[in-house]
């Protein structure tokens, strides 16, 4: 069975892609908690937005760092 416009490479492409700036996320998430922080909000639209409540859920479970999640609305 074909999904329809899909593309799979695309896919694959923009997963690396993602992956390929883990090392510079890592070093900025270093600085963060060597200045200290007290909580974290995630934003996100759409998917990015769901990805965000994803985050927040298993920081809330996993951790005890104040997080929370806020759609960013085009008004």
């Amino acid at each position: 069975m074909e999904m329809i416009k899909f593309n799979e490479q695309e896919k694959i492409d923009s997963v690396n892609g993602a992956l390929a700036l883990r090392p510079q996320i890592n070093e900025i998430v270093d600085e963060i908690c060597e200045r200290g922080y007290s909580n974290i909000c995630w934003l996100g639209v759409g998917g990015t937005w769901a990805s965000a409540m994803q985050a927040t859920v298993h920081m809330k479970e996993m951790s005890a760092i104040e997080t929370w999640a806020k759609m960013l609305l085009n008004t």
